[in-house]
């Protein structure tokens, strides 16, 4: 899956300039919020998917 993210420009600069990963910062969030639903049955989950999903954090869109 391909999803685009709109970042500021500030916290784009500050990232590339740290070298750090966007998309493993989201992806990292998203696992702790997908596991902490999991211990929550009032939130929905729809299992984990086989496949990984990747980030397309293009330079021009985020």
């Amino acid at each position: 899956m391909h999803t685009n993210v709109s970042v500021d420009e500030h916290l784009h600069k500050f990232a590339r300039e740290n070298k750090i990963s966007i998309s493993g910062i989201l992806r990292k969030a998203l696992e702790e919020e997908y596991e902490k639903a999991n211990q929550h049955p009032g939130r929905q989950t729809h299992g984990a998917d086989s496949s990984t999903d990747h980030l397309n954090l293009k330079e021009g869109s985020v």
